[in-house]
């Protein structure tokens, strides 16, 4: 049996070693909410949802240093994982359908998508922190 003295003291230790483990946790979501405001501070909202779609790819591909198409091609692989779709297949389907040509953010649009769209280019944008 321990001393209540020295039970008392085991029980204060272990409540900072808890109380630093939370910091340290809440430091890193600070860190990560951060990064984000940074992120969305650079990109231009002015506009509609599709013009912001494009500036976020166009904002992953300089993070990155890819060419704008493949980081649509990582948009596309990034959306069809996250949704469990054929993004470019449901894309060409509408297009053989109505006849007319249009862009990925066109077509999301149509479909209703844009705004899953614009949280798997967060997502993207964000991924590197941890």
């Amino acid at each position: 049996m321990l001393s209540p003295q020295l039970q008392a003291l085991i029980s204060i230790e272990l409540r900072q070693k808890e109380i630093e483990r939370e910091l340290a946790e809440a430091k890193q979501q600070v860190a990560v909410v951060q990064h984000r405001l940074d992120n969305i501070d650079r990109i231009d909202t002015i506009g509609d949802k599709r013009q912001r779609l494009n500036k976020m790819i166009q904002r992953y591909a300089h993070q990155n240093g890819i060419p704008f198409n493949h980081a649509w091609k990582d948009f596309v692989q990034a959306f069809n994982t996250a949704y469990r779709t054929n993004l470019e297949l449901r894309r060409q389907n509408h297009i053989n359908k109505t006849g007319k040509d249009i862009s990925r953010p066109q077509f999301l649009e149509e479909m209703g998508l844009l705004d899953d769209a614009i949280r798997v280019a967060d997502k993207m944008l964000n991924s590197k922190v941890k």
